[in-house]
């Protein structure tokens, strides 16, 4: 690290730093509170604006982030001064999330409809269950299975036919002449009556859970209703600004990456990494799961309207 300079090398500690506390020390307790949620959000807390930014999602996360602050960084801040690249990064990191939060956003308002429309079947649902629970029986729990949870039916039928069988035999035992029977059907009576007595508790446990997972999904989906529902961390944005920047203040500077062995010019690489990254947060599947293309986008704008009319005189 010896060709880091001050702000690359402390920004580079403490991103390594927290993320090895994070991951094995407090196990996911300051990803828990410092990751960035919707400002609406009852878990939003004002400190997350920063410290999602020193946050990381695992190992490849933080490498591929830090790779860009270690190769890159150092030229910005030889050019600019820290306290310019400081500044820089920080802001670059806001711009991400502000991008970020407003395309969540506009995302919530889309999907508004169908959230409300959900909200209002799990509603309705629930007061089936109630009208279910009240007679907890074979035939309304199949009835329940079929209408709200068809994959939970099916998985079931082995269940819902040995039921069947077991209170069919049961009917038939209440019709029969007990008075002179044999003690193996005795035996047997008594099997079917204890199986009868298994498969009501089964019954009575399926509409308690089916009633606690209705639960479950009433809460999250009301939280969905009431402002966007996700959770933001890393510094992807200041890392997509700093790339901007160096495309822009050393445009013909040669690359050798490590998928693409041949050198490209820096400005050629930027250009068709911003081009993935407008084409991914446009929502097309480009086979990244849980990436936030947008911050990306948002820190590369920052970045390259801050390099360009505050620290082009460094240049020029």
């Amino acid at each position: 690290m010896g060709n880091l300079t001050p702000i690359a090398k402390g920004l580079l500690v403490i991103n390594i730093a927290v993320f090895l506390i994070d991951q094995f020390i407090n196990e996911g307790f300051l990803s828990a509170y410092g990751a960035l949620y919707y400002f609406e959000s009852p878990h939003f807390r004002p400190w997350q604006l920063l410290t999602h930014m020193f946050l990381h999602g695992g190992p490849m996360h933080l490498l591929g982030n830090m790779m860009g602050l270690f190769f890159f960084g150092p030229w910005l801040e030889r050019s600019w001064g820290a306290r310019n690249f400081f500044i820089f990064y920080i802001a670059c990191g806001f711009g991400g999330a502000a991008l970020q939060m407003g395309g969540e956003a506009f995302k919530h308002q889309q999907e508004q409809g169908l959230n409300q429309a959900k909200l209002i079947e799990l509603k309705q649902e629930k007061i089936e269950l109630i009208k279910y629970q009240k007679e907890p029986t074979l035939k309304n729990l199949e009835a329940y299975w079929k209408k709200y949870n068809l994959a939970r039916y099916r998985a079931n039928t082995k269940f819902l036919d040995g039921a069947s069988r077991v209170f069919a035999a049961d009917k038939e035992i209440k019709n029969l002449d007990t008075t002179n029977i044999s003690d193996s059907t005795k035996a047997l009576i008594a099997n079917v009556k204890e199986a009868k007595e298994s498969y009501i508790f089964q019954i009575n446990k399926a509409f308690a859970l089916s009633y606690k997972e209705n639960a479950t999904k009433m809460s999250s989906q009301m939280s969905k209703v009431a402002y966007p529902n996700f959770q933001m961390l890393g510094a992807s944005g200041a890392i997509f600004g700093i790339l901007l920047a160096f495309a822009l203040f050393f445009p013909n500077v040669e690359m050798m990456l490590l998928f693409f062995p041949v050198p490209i010019k820096a400005k050629y690489f930027v250009l068709f990494y911003m081009a993935f990254t407008i084409y991914a947060a446009m929502g097309n599947n480009v086979g990244l799961g849980n990436v936030a293309h947008l911050a990306h986008l948002g820190g590369a704008i920052v970045g390259f309207f801050l390099a360009r009319f505050w620290l082009w005189r460094f240049k020029y």
